[in-house]
């Protein structure tokens, strides 16, 4: 959760400066690239990452968090760490410009790759995660070294089994099933349903005026 949230303000902030709807902020300005050829034109204005960073850690008071559970703290700051250093990778982003669609120049900007991406990083990070405790680690005081790698999550005591907790759940569809049903398969059916229908806007009374239709529905509840 921490890392998510990290990662997410960071990309939504990088982009929002490259923008120009954040006040104070302005896009990251890119040194051109020694092997770009001449017929490129680069673009010194990308997503700035840098400042996401920035603000991502002021926002949630990363280099403040002093709580009686040092533990705990440092499980906070790492995973958003985590999380903040999975959206930096940046990639090349080019534009064609030309007459009748030929490729006479291109313009090219650094940009951060789609999020769906820096969530999929996240989602495996998840699944490697690493459990600490507080024998991992020195106080702070004596001066602590991190034994995790910096870009896996680290938890501190095992998760309950959410997968008995899906038991007679309803799913979307049989692709969200089958995560969500943790393996265990599901049951299809189908179902009336009835819904609101050919609705009318009614100025006379100021109301909506609708009639019940009745849909027949596909519905998977988990086994």
């Amino acid at each position: 959760m921490y890392a998510m949230s990290a990662a997410a303000l960071t990309h939504v902030v990088a982009e929002s400066c490259a923008k120009g709807t954040i006040r104070g902020c302005r896009c990251r300005e890119e040194l051109r690239p020694e092997d770009t050829r001449r017929i490129w034109r680069w673009q010194p204005c990308g997503d700035n990452f840098s400042y996401g960073r920035r603000f991502t850690r002021r926002f949630t008071q990363m280099g403040q968090w002093r709580t009686a559970d040092y533990l705990h703290d440092f499980l906070v700051r790492h995973n958003m760490n985590v999380g903040i250093q999975a959206v930096g990778q940046m990639k090349d982003v080019c534009k064609c410009h030309g007459l009748s669609g030929s490729c006479t120049a291109t313009t090219c900007w650094k940009r951060l790759k789609p999020f769906k991406e820096t969530a999929e990083i996240l989602k495996a990070s998840y699944y490697k995660a690493q459990i600490t405790s507080s024998s991992n680690h020195a106080s702070p005081k004596r001066g602590s070294k991190r034994l995790a790698p910096k870009s896996n999550l680290i938890y501190v005591q095992d998760s309950p089994d959410f997968c008995q907790m899906t038991r007679g759940r309803r799913c979307l569809n049989p692709e969200n099933c089958g995560t969500l049903c943790c393996c265990r398969g599901y049951i299809s059916m189908t179902t009336a349903e009835d819904r609101s229908c050919n609705c009318r806007w009614v100025s006379r009374h100021y109301t909506l005026s609708c009639s019940k239709c009745t849909f027949m529905k596909d519905v998977y509840i988990c086994k």
